[in-house]
C-alpha cells in the first residue's frame, strides 16, 4: 500500500529541509570561520586562529562515515522514520548549541572542547541525514523517482546559497550581538520544522522490508565503491565551485575575491537548475547520465581550469558555469543510481557509508590537495588533477559493474538491475 499524495509531499519537504540545513550549517561555518577562530581561539596570529577554526571544521567531515553507519544501521534494521527523526534532531540541537556557546573569554579551553564536540555532533548527524532521507523518499514514491532525486540534490546546494545570503543580510544589519550566532540559531530553529514534519509522518512503505543482514555488504563491493565515487565527484565539484576556486583564484589571478564569489554563486544556481533535469533524464538509465557527465568532467576539467589562468573575465565565467552544468547532470542522477545499485535491506547503510566516505576523503580534501599540487607545479591547470582522479574513482567500479552485467547477460545468468 502506497502513501497518500499528501504524505508523499510531506515526506519530500521533510527530507528537503534536512538537506538544506545540512549544507547550510557546513557552508555557514566556512563563511564565518575567521570570526569563529577569533571567538574560540586565543592566538596573536590571525592565520593561526583561522587554521584552528578550519581544523574544527574538518572534524565534521571526518565523522560523517560514523554517522552514516549509525543512522544507516538504524534505518535498515529498524525503520527509516526513526533514523530521520533522530538525525535532524541532533543536527538542530548541535547547530543551536554552536550559536549559543560562550567564547574563550568566558569558558577558556572548555569553549574549544565544546565547539569540537558540537561540530562532531553536526558531522555525525549530517552523515546519516542526506542518504537515509533521500532513499526513504525514493522508496515511497512510485513515479518520477529520478526527477525527485534530482530535486533533493538541489535542496542541498540551496542550503549553501541560503547560508551566503543569510550571512550577508545579517552583516548589513550591524547588530550589537554577533550576527554569526543569530545565523546558527536560525538554522537550528528551521531543523525543528523538519523535526515536526518527520515526527508526524505515517508509517513509511520502506519500513516493511526484507530481513537486514549486515554481512550482505560484502556482496556489493563494486556498488559501494561506485557510491564512494559518487560522493567523491559530488564533493569535489561543489566544494571546488563554492570554496576552493574563489579563494584560490583570488590569490593567483587578477580577479577580486568578491567577484569570484558572485561567479561561484551563478555556477551553483546553474547546478540547482540542471540537477532536476539530470534526474529526469536518468529515469530510464541513470548510469548513462552519470557516466557521460563524469567522462566529460574528466576530459574537460583541465580545459576549464586552463581558462581560469587566462585572466579573461568571460572565460572565467564560462568555466565556472560549465562546471556547474556538468556537475548538475552528475549529481542530479546520483540518487536514483544509488537507489538502483543497492537492495532495500541494506540500502541506507550502504549508500550512506559509501557517499560519506567519498565526501570525507575527496570532497573535504579538495582544497588542501589542490593547493599542494599547485605548490609543486605552479600551474593552475594542474589543480584540476584531483577532480579528475575523483571522476576515475567513480568510473572504474561503475565500468566493472557494467562489464559484469554484460557477461551475466551473455551467459544467460539472471540480469542484474542497476
Amino acid at each position: 500500500m502506497s502513501l497518500p499524495v499528501k504524505n508523499k509531499i510531506q515526506l519530500i519537504i521533510a527530507a528537503g529541509i534536512g538537506n538544506i540545513l545540512e549544507y547550510y550549517d557546513f557552508a555557514l561555518y566556512a563563511v564565518y570561520a575567521h570570526i569563529i577562530g577569533q571567538t574560540f581561539f586565543r592566538n596573536d596570529n590571525s592565520l593561526s586562529n583561522l587554521l584552528f577554526s578550519f581544523s574544527v571544521f574538518a572534524s565534521g567531515f571526518i565523522v560523517r562515515p560514523l554517522g552514516a553507519y549509525i543512522f544507516g544501521y538504524i534505518a535498515d534494521k529498524y525503520d527509516r522514520k526513526t533514523s530521520m527523526y533522530y538525525s535532524i534532531s541532533l543536527m538542530g540541537l548541535a547547530t543551536i548549541g554552536i550559536g549559543l556557546l560562550p567564547g574563550y573569554d568566558s569558558l577558556g579551553i572548555f569553549s574549544v572542547i565544546f565547539l569540537v564536540l558540537l561540530r562532531l555532533a553536526q558531522g555525525i548527524s549530517a552523515g546519516g541525514e542526506y542518504s537515509t532521507s533521500a532513499m526513504a523518499v525514493l522508496e515511497n514514491v512510485e513515479q518520477q523517482r529520478g526527477l525527485i532525486g534530482g530535486i533533493l540534490v538541489s535542496t542541498c546546494v540551496l542550503g549553501t546559497i541560503v547560508s551566503t545570503f543569510v550571512s550577508l543580510g545579517l552583516d548589513q544589519l550591524n547588530l550589537s550581538i554577533a550576527s554569526w550566532r543569530i545565523a546558527f540559531v536560525l538554522g537550528g530553529m528551521v531543523a525543528f520544522v523538519g523535526f515536526y514534519l518527520r515526527r508526524y509522518l505515517p508509517e513509511l512503505v520502506s519500513n516493511k522490508k526484507e530481513m537486514f543482514h549486515i554481512q550482505q555488504l560484502k556482496n556489493y563491493k563494486s556498488e559501494i565503491l561506485t557510491i564512494v565515487g559518487i560522493g567523491a565527484v559530488n564533493g569535489s565539484v561543489i566544494y571546488s565551485i563554492y570554496g576552493f576556486l574563489p579563494n584560490f583564484l583570488a590569490q593567483v589571478t587578477s580577479f577580486p575575491f568578491i567577484e569570484l564569489k558572485k561567479i561561484s554563486l551563478w555556477a551553483l544556481f546553474a547546478l540547482i537548475i540542471i540537477s532536476p533535469i539530470g534526474g529526469y533524464l536518468s529515469q530510464k538509465k541513470p548510469e548513462t547520465i552519470s557516466m557521460t557527465s563524469a567522462v566529460l568532467l574528466l576530459v574537460l576539467s583541465p580545459i576549464f581550469y586552463g581558462m581560469f589562468g587566462t585572466n579573461a573575465y568571460h572565460l572565467c565565467v564560462s568555466a565556472f558555469l560549465s562546471l556547474g552544468i556538468l556537475g548538475g547532470f552528475f549529481v542530479g542522477a546520483q540518487n536514483y543510481l544509488s537507489f538502483q545499485l543497492i537492495p532495500q535491506s541494506i540500502r541506507c547503510l550502504s549508500v550512506g557509508l559509501g557517499y560519506s566516505l567519498g565526501m570525507a576523503l575527496c570532497g573535504g580534501t579538495v582544497g588542501s590537495i589542490s593547493l599542494i599540487i599547485y605548490k609543486y607545479t605552479e600551474n593552475i591547470q594542474m589543480t584540476s588533477l584531483w577532480l579528475c582522479i575523483c571522476c576515475l574513482i567513480f568510473l572504474l567500479p561503475m565500468l566493472s559493474i557494467k562489464t559484469t552485467k554484460a557477461k551475466n547477460y551473455m551467459s544467460g545468468a539472471q540480469k542484474t538491475e542497476i
